[in-house]
């Protein structure tokens, strides 16, 4: 179940009766937090509405202690670098804080966001790793492996895709 729009406007907490009902039927919790709104934002979302994952999220790099729980509960952050700048979240790619999340151990995926309006493709946005952050590609490997992790697959299927994901990797650096 995932949630979008302002969260100044509309923060997580009034969903949270939603969130848990939705939890208790297996459905993954991925709202959108930590974009327009701060870390408290983010903070609702894990802790009011059970995040599994959290949209954007970006925001978190203003307060440490959630940086470190989000790493700590491994709770991956879904980047969509070219709609953060689109949307004037941050002034320039150099400004944001993908590198800073990254460092700190939180688990990022690279997203789009809505691609037909922003105007870019998930491979645009992975160079912008190389190009911009001056990323190797052993990190970029790295990062794209997260979204298997982060993906609502079973552990099955998950397992499954990681395995033939690393030995392509492997395969690919031979």
């Amino acid at each position: 179940l995932g949630l979008g729009g302002s969260e100044v406007n509309a923060p997580p907490e009034p969903f949270a009766p939603i969130f848990a009902e939705a939890k208790r039927h297996g459905l993954m919790s991925i709202p959108h937090a930590g974009e327009s709104a701060g870390a408290a934002s983010v903070w609702g979302a894990i802790n009011d509405l059970g995040a599994d994952r959290v949209g954007h999220g970006v925001r978190a790099i203003e307060d440490t202690r959630l940086l470190a729980e989000l790493a700590g509960r491994k709770i991956p952050l879904e980047i969509s670098l070219t709609s953060n700048i689109y949307l004037k979240f941050f002034p320039r790619l150099e400004e944001h804080p993908l590198p800073l999340l990254d460092q700190a151990g939180v688990l990022l995926t690279i997203n789009t966001d809505d691609p037909t309006l922003i105007g870019t493709t998930l491979s645009k946005e992975y160079q912008l790793l190389v190009d911009v952050y001056g990323y190797s590609p052993a990190d970029v490997i790295r990062i794209a492996r997260n979204a298997f992790i982060a993906s609502a697959a079973d552990a099955t299927t998950k397992d499954r895709l990681l395995l033939e994901f690393d030995t392509w990797s492997a395969n690919r650096n031979s």
